[in-house]
């Protein structure tokens, strides 16, 4: 719970930001830590309230896909920002 927490707290946090600009940064939405909070009350919180683990299994095949769909954007963002990118073991 705590690797998705830190993983919503970053990724969320930013496409607030840049949904909103920045101008949004300064309010409790920018905050890494409100994200965080509201997220961890809202969805992921309820989800570990239930007794019978089957019933959160749509939620989980959910989760993975989102997690897949997120390796591949960032894998996808790493081949096109290959040339741009300075990276120091190319030296």
């Amino acid at each position: 719970m705590i690797g998705y927490n830190v993983i919503i707290g970053d990724t969320i946090t930013a496409v607030i930001i840049r949904i909103g600009g920045e101008a949004i940064r300064k309010t409790a939405f920018g905050s890494r830590q409100f994200v965080i909070v509201i997220i961890t009350v809202t969805i992921t919180l309820p989800l570990s309230l239930y007794r019978d683990v089957a019933r959160i299994s749509k939620a989980s095949l959910v989760s993975l896909i989102l997690i897949i769909f997120i390796l591949i954007a960032m894998l996808v963002k790493a081949i096109l920002l290959h040339d741009k990118v300075n990276a120091p073991w190319q030296h």
